[in-house]
Order: structure tokens, then C-alpha cells, then sequence
């Protein structure tokens, strides 16, 4: 028989192997591309960050190496004071759950000192991963930046206006109307129009000419040049009688900081915008802006919120989760080993490296595609607004499938709402803390070193992205001459990739207290995810087009913060059911702390939902900059959209057939 422990062992050596394979491919490839580009571990440091030119690509790797250092900081406290409290306790776990069980906390006795040093151990972690969400938290704000991007410097001298008159589309109506306030220094305006018919017609030129790129000659090739035509002459009709309608949104450009601060706080013009019906706040970086969805009102993207999330909710509920497969699984194995007539041992393989490896697809790759669609449809007008909303989904449905559903034993989400409505709120911490009692933490170490080995593997091979382009250079229509190829690289889903770290998070500190040695497999995680990611960045493999002023960095704080009061709540719970009631009182203030701090988040998100816009903006005070000439330059095209960017003579179909 197998305990946890060789389970375990097998499940890395595997893991190991598949990744060290992966980096060998990977290196022999950069070898012969980028003699000087290999990959190579090293250990987290800010020089690293020199490089990388996105701010949010500097937060998403500053991110990483705190978790990195964080987790290697508990790892030292617990197994060096943790662990051999638990081998030592003396409750023979050991010879009832395995190897594994013996490490943890269901080892020691309920009574006695070793009890009330892992509480102060939970303290011990509690204010280091604190400590780390707040550092995150200020260099989300920006303290931690050096300077700020090309772009964030364009976005200091701009302004967005929302809730104009859709019939107004001459920009000289609302510049009129500021003019006496900033006399000779209102660089532009620009009123964003509703092309919503001319997005549709170039897309539908775009396909007719990719079909028409891809066909053989003869009367399929006539009859498809006929459709481009066609198209064509409808994008260049659309082009030269314009729009009657705007999105209702104007982007006001100004030569100063001051002047644009102004525009926002100023008495005088908050009481022209209030009358006027317009919500002024500064504007955003021009990448982090999506154009096609600026004419969606809030009320409309609210109610395509609302169904998106209680269709992810019923999908939850009725989907199976992987628990329940892994149920199917066990049996199967049985009867494939049975009828093999293989060994022990392999069926020891296969039976540890199969589950998590289920789970990991699960999450990985089903997951992400369903919640990518559903932020998509919910057409928000900023990308770091999708960004965060993905991180939402992500972060709430990993944490769940991955950690809440196993831990409990359950089989889906429906049982384990039974479960929270059938369990009164005050039994909900000691029902969590039991639940340690009866877990080694056997399948949360698995995940996770499959987690940093196998996706590791993945990313350093990206074979779905070279997949992907080989397609697109396949069946990509020939390029246009005069302007620029469509970039085959994929853009990166920071929503995604915070949410998948963070569940690792949630995942780590919520065993920590229980199962110490869960620690350095969150440690390598980090380490790990790190060295790829900035891996990635430095070749430009992923396209970055996002800049959200740390947006969906702060998010990612937030959950860090829930992560760590879930550790908290699930700890008071296991002292209350495992020390007695002297430790149950001194406990008490964690399932205190952890509540409180649940309590202020959802006001604080609850107040950021509730209040305008350009309430989220501090008025404090910053130093005056004036745009230089190589912004002012910047400044004349840089929040025109890009279909009204085109003309008549430079767009796509005046390129290759011609004006009409």
C-alpha cells in the first residue's frame, strides 16, 4: 500500500520530469533564435522589472516576487517551528492517516503548549501577509513607481465627459462652452462618434477578404472579390457621410495638469457639468480605453453584468465540479488496472498524477474560456474594468471548485450552498476548522505542484499560441499595403493570470496553519510563476495593451487581504474544536479580525459601485506639468478612435481597391 506521502512523491517526480523536458525544448529553440534570451531561474529583485516597459506588467511581476518572498518567509517559520511542533504532538495520527497527516496539526494533542504556539504562529502570518497587502496596495497607487508610462503622462492632461447630448457631434459646441474657462490652453476636443455601422462593415470586409485571400482561382475567387467589392464600397460610404449620433462621450484635451484637474474639481465648471447633465473625471490611458464600447450606457452594461453573473452562478450550481469527476475517476483506474493486470505501482502513478491533473485542466481551460465570454458580453468601455471583472470570476469560482468544495468533501456548488444555509453562521468557522482535522492536505500539495510544474511546462512551450499563429499565418488574408499586419500574439489576461495566483493564495494560507509543509510548494508556485512570466515579457510573447492605473493590481490586493482573513476564520474555527476553552477565548479575535476585514472591503467595493465616477478620483494636490511638444504631438491623435483615425484615403478598402 501507498501512504499520502509516496502519492505525493510520485505526483512531483512526474511533474518534474515533464517540466524539465519542456525547459530543455524550450532552451534548444532560443538557442537557435535568441543565443542570449534563455531561460533561467533567479531570485526576484527590482532590477529585473528595467525592461519592462507596460506599468501594468511591473505590477503583475512586483506582485508575484512579494508572494514569492512572502511564502518563502513563512515556509522558514513553519518548518522550522511548525512542523516539528506537529510530528512531535503525540496524538498517533501518524499510524491512523499516514506520513502527511503526521505533519499536521491533527497531530498534536489537544491540550497542552504546542496548541497555543501554532496560534501564535497564525498571528506570526497574519501580520506578515498583511504587511504584504498593504506594500501591494501602494504600489498599485503608484508609490512604488519609478515614473510614470508615456502613456499615463498623455492621460494627465485629459479629461472624459460622459452623458453628452447624443446629437451633438461638432466638438467646437462643447469647446465653446469651456473656452472662458481655460482661455489658451484647451488643445482639443474630441467628441467620439457612434460608428457602430462602420465597425460592422469594415468586419465584414475583413472576412470577405480573408475567404477571398484563401480561395483558389476560378468562379469562387470572382464571386468572393465581388463580396469584398461590395463591402468595400460600404465602409467607404459610411466613411465619407460620417455619423449623425456620438457615443456621448468627449475627451478634452488641455496643455496642463492644472488646467485638467481644474476641468474636474473647479466649482464653476462642476456646477456647468451637474447643469448640463455631464460626469467629468480624468481620463484613462488611451490603451486602456475600448472604443467599440463607449456608446453602452451604464444602465444597459448593468443589466448585461446582472445576467452574465446569475448565469454564472446557475452554470455553478448545476455543472458538476470536479470532485464529482474525480469520484468517476477512482473506478475507472480500478478497471483499467484490472484488466491490464498492471502493477501497484503503476496504478500508484496514475491514480496520483491523473486527479489533480483533472482539476488543473478543469480550471485551466474550461473556466477560462466560459468567464473570457461572459466579461466580453458585458461590453465594458475601460479594459482594466473587464480586466477586474475577470479577476472577480476567476478568483470566486477557482477559490471555490479548488479549495472550499474538496476541503468540504462536496460534489458541486448546490451541496455546498445545502451545507451553508443547513449550518447556522455562528457553527461556520468550528464546521471549517474540523474539516482541517480530517485533511492532510494530501490533493491542495498535488495541485499545487501541478500548478507550478505542468503550467510552467505549458508557458514555456506556449504551444497553443504557436498553434494559433501558425493558423492565422495560414489563413490570414495578405496584408494591406500602407498599414501595419494584425499581431498574432496573444494579448495577456492579466485578470486571469492574477486570479489563478491568487487561488494558490487562498489555497496556501488557508492549510498553512494546519498543514505546514503546503508552504514551500506555494513558495516554488511564485518562484516559479515569476521567472516565466518575466521570461515571457522580455521575449514579447504576449501582447500587453492594457494600462489601468493599477486597477486590477488593487483588486488583486483586495483578495489577498480575503485570503488572509479566511485563514483566520478557518484557524479560530480548528482552535475552538481542538484546544480547549481557554485557547477558544484567545482564539476568538481572529474570527473577529477576519469578519472586520470582510466587512470594510465590501463597504469600500460597495462605495466605489454606488458613487459616480470621478468620485473614485482623489483631488489631491500634485505637482503642475505642462505637456511637452512630443506629447502635444502625441496628444492631437492619441483619444481619436481608431475608425475615425482612418480617412477616406488611408483605410483598409481605399488601400487595396480604391476610392468610390
Amino acid at each position: 500500500m501507498y501512504d499520502d506521502l509516496s502519492v505525493l512523491l510520485v505526483t512531483g517526480a512526474l511533474d518534474l520530469t515533464v517540466f524539465l523536458a519542456a525547459w530543455a525544448v524550450a532552451s534548444r529553440w532560443l538557442a537557435s533564435k535568441r543565443p542570449s534570451r534563455g531561460f533561467r531561474l533567479r531570485w526576484p529583485s527590482h532590477g529585473d522589472l528595467a525592461g519592462i516597459d507596460n506599468a501594468d506588467a511591473q505590477l503583475y511581476l512586483t506582485f508575484l516576487s512579494y508572494m514569492t518572498v512572502l511564502f518563502t518567509a513563512l515556509s522558514a517559520i513553519g518548518l522550522s517551528i511548525a512542523l516539528p511542533l506537529n510530528l512531535s504532538g503525540g496524538d498517533g495520527a501518524a499510524a491512523r492517516g499516514g506520513s502527511l497527516a503526521a505533519a499536521s496539526v491533527g497531530n498534536v494533542a489537544p491540550t497542552g503548549w504546542r496548541m497555543w504556539a501554532i496560534c501564535a504562529l497564525t498571528w506570526v502570518y497574519s501580520v506578515a501577509t498583511y504587511t504584504c497587502a498593504w506594500r501591494l496596495q501602494v504600489a498599485a497607487r503608484g508609490g512604488d513607481q519609478a515614473a510614470p508610462t508615456f502613456e499615463q503622462q498623455l492621460a494627465n492632461f485629459t479629461v472624459m465627459m460622459r452623458g453628452l447630448d447624443a446629437t451633438i457631434v461638432d466638438p467646437a459646441v462643447v469647446r465653446q462652452r469651456l473656452e472662458k474657462f481655460h482661455a489658451g490652453h484647451l488643445v482639443k476636443c474630441v467628441v467620439v462618434r457612434d460608428s457602430k455601422k462602420l465597425r460592422h462593415a469594415d468586419s465584414a470586409l475583413r472576412s470577405a477578404e480573408a475567404r477571398l485571400d484563401r480561395a483558389t482561382a476560378g468562379t469562387s475567387q470572382q464571386s468572393l472579390h465581388e463580396e469584398a467589392s461590395y463591402h468595400a464600397k460600404v465602409v467607404q460610404r459610411e466613411l465619407r457621410q460620417g455619423v449623425e449620433r456620438s457615443a456621448g462621450v468627449c475627451f478634452i484635451i488641455f496643455d496642463s495638469s492644472e488646467h485638467a484637474k481644474d476641468a474636474v474639481w473647479e466649482p464653476r465648471q462642476r456646477a456647468l457639468a451637474q447643469e448640463q447633465g455631464w460626469s467629468v473625471f480624468p481620463a484613462p490611458p488611451p490603451s486602456d480605453i475600448a472604443w467599440e464600447n463607449l456608446h453602452v450606457t451604464d444602465g444597459s452594461r448593468g443589466l448585461r453584468i446582472a445576467g452574465t453573473s446569475m448565469t454564472l452562478f446557475a452554470l455553478c450550481v448545476v455543472v458538476v465540479s470536479p470532485v464529482a469527476v474525480l469520484g468517476k475517476v477512482g473506478p475507472m483506474i480500478d478497471g483499467v488496472q484490472r484488466a491490464l493486470d498492471t502493477s501497484a505501482t503503476v496504478h500508484a502513478a496514475v491514480a496520483s498524477f491523473l486527479p489533480p491533473l483533472i482539476v488543473w485542466m478543469i480550471n485551466s481551460v474550461m473556466v477560462p474560456f466560459l468567464i473570457d465570454y461572459m466579461t466580453r458580453f458585458d461590453r465594458f468601455w475601460r479594459k482594466s474594468e473587464q480586466q477586474a471583472a475577470g479577476l472577480h470570476m476567476h478568483t470566486i469560482f477557482l477559490v471555490i471548485n479548488s479549495l472550499l468544495i474538496p476541503l468540504t468533501s462536496l460534489h458541486s456548488m448546490g451541496l455546498l450552498m445545502d451545507y451553508m444555509v443547513s449550518t447556522t453562521v455562528d457553527q461556520w468557522s468550528t464546521t471549517l476548522g474540523a474539516s482541517f482535522l480530517s485533511s492532510s492536505g494530501s490533493f491542495a500539495i498535488r495541485y499545487l505542484v501541478n500548478c507550478a510544474l505542468l503550467s510552467g511546462a505549458f508557458q514555456l512551450l506556449q504551444i497553443p499560441q504557436t498553434m494559433h499563429k501558425f493558423f492565422v499565418s495560414v489563413s490570414a488574408a495578405a496584408p494591406v499595403p500602407g498599414l501595419a499586419p494584425l499581431d498574432p500574439r496573444w494579448v495577456f489576461d492579466f485578470g486571469f493570470w492574477y486570479a489563478c495566483s491568487l487561488s494558490i493564495c487562498f489555497i496556501t494560507l488557508t492549510f498553512a496553519v494546519a498543514v505546514p509543509l503546503i508552504l514551500p510548494c506555494g513558495a516554488l508556485f511564485f518562484w516559479m510563476k515569476y521567472n516565466i512570466d518575466l521570461h515571457n515579457f522580455e521575449l514579447g510573447t504576449y501582447a500587453v495593451d492594457l494600462e489601468s492605473h493599477g486597477t486590477v493590481a488593487s483588486a488583486a490586493a483586495s483578495y489577498l487581504l480575503s485570503a488572509v482573513s479566511l485563514m483566520q476564520f478557518g484557524a479560530s474555527g480548528l482552535f475552538a474544536v481542538r484546544g480547549g476553552t481557554d485557547l477558544t477565548a484567545a482564539s476568538a479575535p481572529l474570527a473577529s479580525c477576519a469578519v472586520v476585514v470582510w466587512a470594510m472591503l465590501l463597504f469600500r467595493d460597495g462605495l466605489a459601485f454606488v458613487l459616480p465616477e470621478h468620485l473614485r478620483h482623489q483631488s489631491g494636490d500634485a505637482p503642475v506639468v505642462y505637456a511637452t511638444q512630443k506629447q502635444l504631438m502625441a496628444l492631437q491623435t492619441a483619444y481619436v478612435p481608431p475608425c475615425e483615425s482612418w480617412g477616406l484615403q488611408s483605410s483598409p478598402c481605399a488601400a487595396r481597391y480604391g476610392t468610390v
